[in-house]
């Protein structure tokens, strides 16, 4: 039996869209957190993590499931999603275990829509999140502009933007951040 682990964190090209708020963020109350794409994420110990661009191409889709070795698949779903789903424009982190249960990182659990979902923490090389900014969701609520930005001072993040709702547009940065 070939067991592997892997988590994912998944992020989006579209820092504010409707259809992502609804789906993704508790109704429209949540918050999008602006990261800089490709920036280094590790898991203790260390293995395979890495950034992936979601492919929406059924027929692509099915031309690299027939390609694929048994070992490769681990490699290969995180990477796939429906057409239907295009419009995210989705990126992940993706960190697969292998199939050692030593290499397998502390993992909690949250209540998801799915049930008890496990998780890990993605710590990246510094210990600093790269985070750009925050985005407030259009049902957010008057106390979350100042809350998120005592969290970010709080938490060492004193550049970082807190933004209200506006128009679509880029949620994944080219540049770096900036913390302090």
């Amino acid at each position: 039996v070939i067991s592997h682990d892997v988590f994912i964190a998944s992020f989006s090209e579209l820092d504010d869209h409707l259809a992502l708020w609804r789906t993704y963020a508790d109704s429209c109350r949540g918050v999008a957190v602006g990261v800089v794409k490709g920036s280094p994420f590790t898991l203790p110990p260390d293995y395979d993590v890495r950034w992936v661009s979601v492919e929406y191409s059924e027929q692509k889709h099915r031309k690299s499931v027939r390609n694929a070795t048994a070992g490769s698949f681990y490699e290969l779903a995180p990477s796939m999603k429906r057409s239907s789903h295009a419009f995210e424009k989705e990126w992940r982190i993706v960190a697969n275990t292998g199939s050692s249960a030593e290499s397998c990182p502390p993992v909690s659990f949250r209540v998801s829509q799915f049930g008890l979902t496990p998780s890990v923490d993605f710590v990246p090389a510094g210990l600093i999140l790269p985070i750009q900014e925050i985005v407030l969701g259009p049902n957010a609520g008057s106390k979350a502009y100042n809350s998120i930005a005592l969290l970010l001072r709080s938490k060492g993040y004193q550049l970082v933007s807190v933004n209200e709702p506006r128009d679509e547009g880029v949620f994944i940065r080219e540049s770096s951040c900036h913390a302090q």
